[in-house]
């Protein structure tokens, strides 16, 4: 996963100690940053932009859990809909 994370937000800052040894053994030490702007450009959410934003994030203690995304945002309308169809197939 931090794979992942630094290919879409580039290299860490000093936010998290140990990070740059990580990265650079991933072998994306020089990945530049996301550009957001792109989804916005693409017409995303702005609720889903910032869900992203939040779950990308080298800190744990920064990143957004999940059970938050589930409750706030981008997710939320969805659940209420997911959950009452799954109670009804029950």
């Amino acid at each position: 996963m931090l794979f992942r994370i630094c290919g879409e937000l580039g290299a860490p800052e000093e936010c998290w100690p140990l990070a740059h040894q990580l990265v650079e053994a991933s072998g994306r030490a020089n990945a530049e940053p996301a550009a957001w702007q792109s989804l916005r450009d693409q017409h995303a959410p702005e609720a889903a932009v910032e869900l992203l934003a939040g779950l990308l994030q080298y800190d744990g203690a920064r990143r957004t859990r999940a059970d938050r995304a589930l409750r706030e945002g981008f997710l939320a309308p969805g659940l209420a809909e997911a959950v009452g169809s799954t109670a009804r197939l029950n």
